[in-house]
């Protein structure tokens, strides 16, 4: 399914499927938090990432059900709406790595990156490249 078909959204599977959304309202509160749109890479990698990340993963979450519920309604009122705890709740600590995966992808996506999500299998097959180079040259 390609998600700018979709309105942009990028299915995301927590304890259900759900959507995430990078739309201009979701820039405008990272950039009211952050300062620069251009600084998110730096802040989800950096010290006390994990309630920058469960606050923008909520943002997304309920962007996105806001979104569809307009779709389907021609209003936001009665999306289902998640607070940062449930949306933490819903991440397991193993899927960190996922969560930032797909934060990352939703905003490829809205700024015109990928059209379609990118396939997590294909960072695995470089590293794999990558440790058998560092290898080739070594003694056995």
């Amino acid at each position: 399914m390609s998600a700018i078909r979709d309105g942009g959204l990028l299915p995301i599977m927590l304890d259900k499927e759900r959507h995430l959304l990078f739309s201009l309202h979701v820039i405008d509160e990272v950039e009211d938090k952050i300062g620069d749109i251009g600084k998110l890479q730096e802040q989800i990698e950096s010290k006390g990432r994990m309630k920058f990340i469960t606050w923008l993963l909520t943002l997304l979450i309920n962007e996105g059900a806001a979104y569809k519920q307009f779709q389907a309604t021609g209003q936001i009122d009665g999306a289902e709406v998640l607070t940062e705890r449930v949306a933490a709740m819903l991440v397991h600590g193993a899927g960190i790595k996922g969560i930032t995966d797909s934060i990352f992808k939703a905003f490829s996506m809205a700024s015109g990156g990928e059209a379609e999500p990118l396939d997590p299998d294909e960072d695995e097959e470089d590293e794999e490249d990558d440790e058998g180079n560092m290898t080739a040259g070594e003694d056995e």
